[in-house]
């Protein structure tokens, strides 16, 4: 999950990321630090109440709450959503939940670089854009 000065005072974002798999490729991304694990739905909501991320990135399929769940019980003042997932069928209702981007698994590293950028350059209706991210890693 990201949030500022969380892990590095300089850092102004946080995001939480289900999938270590796909958080792992994160890495590869000098202005991204992970700074903590989510290994299933219900985790994943009381980390991201508790840590208050900018952004998390949810799979569909997770254990014990699924993604759509736990970005239902967001507040509308909650991080800015990212849908990961292997399925192409959910694309419409990730964004009817006010997804900012919908990353098919796996997930391509340019594709992933298109989303970093898009955040970082958008406030996704919030007060600043999302800039240097902090990033949140569970199991599925």
């Amino acid at each position: 999950m990201i949030r500022d000065g969380l892990a590095a005072p300089s850092a102004s974002a946080r995001v939480g990321y289900e999938s270590p798999s796909q958080c792992s490729r994160l890495h590869a991304f000098a202005h991204i630090e992970v700074v903590v694990e989510a290994p299933d739905g219900a985790t994943a909501l009381r980390l991201t109440e508790q840590l208050r991320p900018d952004v998390i990135f949810l799979d569909v399929q997770m254990l014990e709450i699924d993604g759509f769940d736990v970005a239902a019980s967001l507040p509308d003042d909650g991080p800015v959503q990212v849908f990961v997932t292997a399925f192409d069928q959910y694309v419409l209702r990730a964004f009817d939940a006010h997804a900012a981007d919908y990353l098919l698994k796996p997930v391509e590293p340019e594709r992933l670089q298109r989303t970093l950028l898009r955040l970082r350059g958008s406030s996704f209706g919030g007060e600043k854009p999302v800039d240097a991210p902090y990033f949140s890693c569970g199991a599925q």
